[in-house]
Formats: structure tokens, sequence, C-alpha cells
């Protein structure tokens, strides 16, 4: 979903595909793959306490959500102003945060 979302900002602002926005996937991907390693590492420690799994993972998903939702707009905060302003120096950074934006933008499992 992800990379659907990078691709579409992509074409809605007329920006190339470029290795900046391939840097920009690639953290994307970071970002999504610690919220993922947080919610696991979470689940299994409720499993080590003999919690069964269905409800570790729920209440993994319940308690970690949060701070998940929180992070997001300040991520996105911080790369509007990249990604809507463009200024000397700073225009080969645009399609690196329009790529993270765009692909934060859908909700993944």
């Amino acid at each position: 979903m992800g990379l659907i979302g990078a691709a579409l900002i992509l074409y809605l602002t007329d920006t190339t595909l470029n290795i900046e926005s391939m840097m920009g996937i690639i953290v994307m991907i970071g970002i999504v793959h610690s919220n993922v390693i947080l919610l696991i590492e979470f689940a299994n420690k409720r499993r080590t306490k003999g919690m069964l799994l269905r409800k570790a993972i729920i209440q993994a998903a319940r308690i970690r959500a949060r701070p998940i939702l929180m992070t997001t707009p300040a991520k996105l905060a911080a790369l509007a102003s990249v990604a809507l302003k463009p200024e000397s120096g700073s225009e080969a950074l645009v399609a690196l945060a329009r790529t993270v934006i765009g692909g934060s933008r859908f909700p993944r499992s």
C-alpha cells in the first residue's frame, strides 16, 4: 500500500522517479519495518507471559497503535515543509519528502 501511495503522489505532483524518490521509498519501508518490529516484539513479550496468540496480537496492536499514530503526524509535518516549499539547495530532497509522505498516507496492518 505504501508503494501505491508513493507512486500516486509522485504522479499527482508531476515528480519524477529518481534516486531521491527511491531513497524515499527505502526510508518509508524502514519506518514501516520499525513499527512492525515494535508490534511483534510487544506481542511476543505478552506470549512469553502465557497470553494466547490472538489476544497478545490484539493487545499489542491496541497499545502500540497510539505511539505509532502519534509519530506519523510529526513525520508528515516535518516533511511537508520540504515537500511543499522547495528552496535553493533543497530541490533534490523534494522527491524524497513527497515519496515518504505519499507512502505514509495509506494504513498498513
